[in-house]
């Protein structure tokens, strides 16, 4: 779920809620524009996740092995990467 929180209080509105993995996310980032989000699952699998868009699933990697852990953009948003704890899965934009 993505909050939009004060710095002074714990509580916060909910802005959506990401559905589409099937088991815990260990880790979610903004893209440096944050247009975009990217989470990681134990389901093996990193999805990209448009902010513009209620909920909007723009990809799907599977290519993972095991549950997916650690996930990154690239300073400039065009390269996303994903990690299991043996392969690194990277994801270049073009256009």
């Amino acid at each position: 779920s993505i909050w939009d929180r004060t710095p002074s209080a714990w509580k916060g509105t909910l802005l959506q809620t990401l559905r589409g993995h099937r088991d815990a996310v260990f880790a979610c980032i903004f893209s440096p524009d944050c247009k975009r989000v990217v989470t990681d699952s134990s389901d093996g699998t990193a999805r990209v996740w448009s902010t513009e868009f209620i909920s909007s699933l723009l990809l799907v990697l599977e290519s993972h092995k095991s549950a997916a852990l650690c996930c990154a953009f690239s300073s400039d948003g065009r390269l996303t990467a994903s990690s299991d704890r043996n392969t690194l899965t990277l994801r270049a934009e073009t256009g």
